[in-house]
């Protein structure tokens, strides 16, 4: 695939749901995405070195160091280098002996400086062995795992609505971004007043809300200008835009190239894959 033909495929901040008890894997490298999850996320860094953005708040993260992101925080890595990293996630339904923690409380920071190696081999353990344990000895292994971190942490109460709210907002964006959605609408649907969404897409997501609302949009004209069903004009109301011409001068502000340049790219390569 040309280069050129993958241009933003991941500017989208992402909502993530939680389908599932538990995931653990071993990861070489961090999304630059940023998203947030429904659940609880653990990071655990064996090498390199991340620089980490949760809610705004910039952390570097070293060789020892760890994370524990709570449900609805906005997170992104940059600048990641040559990593190995245990990562955990889990809903909090999970653990509910931990529900009024992740539901009422907050990290006062959520960087643990070299992690208690008891805890990095019960991280381990959980990636090792998932799988090969039985359900209740694998959340036992869990319990213990998040037990401790909790106990090498401070916690503070948190803004219940705020944090459900961030949640709210982006997953409310994501099921209608290619409506005529403004900030008045979102409030309206959710009961949130404007200033707090604007608030938040500032200081939290860091992005304003039309530039967001249109990264979703740019997001998914990227997939369908691939397509040969509709030509651009029809791309751009698909997507959302009111015009054509606001659908190009978004769409070549962001990548240097006209939509319909990046369709007749695509289509090339496309030839040129299937000779």
């Amino acid at each position: 695939m040309d280069k050129k033909c993958t241009h933003g495929e991941n500017m989208k901040i992402n909502f993530y749901k939680c389908d599932y008890d538990l995931k653990s894997r071993y990861s070489y490298s961090f999304t630059e995405t940023a998203h947030a999850h429904e659940g609880v996320e653990i990071i655990y860094l064996k090498k390199g070195t991340s620089h980490t953005f949760i809610n705004g708040e910039e952390y570097i993260l070293s060789p020892g160091d760890a994370f524990i992101i709570f449900p609805n925080c906005v997170h992104y890595h940059k600048e990641s280098e040559s990593i190995e990293a245990v990562l955990l996630s889990f809903p909090v339904k999970t653990l509910p002996e931990f529900y009024g923690v992740f539901s009422k409380k907050t990290p006062v920071s959520p960087l643990i400086r070299y992690l208690n190696p008891i805890i990095t081999v019960l991280l381990e353990d959980l990636v090792r062995y998932e799988g090969k344990y039985k359900a209740e000895a694998q959340k036992g292994l869990l319990l213990a795992t998040v037990s401790m971190i909790l106990e090498n942490i401070s916690l503070s109460e948190r803004n219940i609505a705020e944090n459900t709210n961030i949640g709210a907002i982006l997953e409310y964006c994501a099921a209608h971004y290619t409506e005529n959605i403004t900030i008045q609408s979102v409030a309206e649907a959710l009961n949130i007043s404007k200033s707090y969404i604007s608030h938040a897409f500032t200081y939290k997501i860091q992005m304003c809300f039309r530039d967001y609302i249109n990264s979703l949009r740019l997001r998914h004209a990227l997939k369908l200008l691939k397509e040969e069903r509709l030509n651009v004009t029809e791309i751009a109301y698909e997507i959302g835009f009111s015009t054509i011409r606001t659908f190009n001068r978004v769409f070549k502000k962001k990548f240097n190239i006209s939509p319909l340049q990046y369709k007749k790219q695509c289509a090339k390569m496309s030839q040129i894959q299937a000779s």
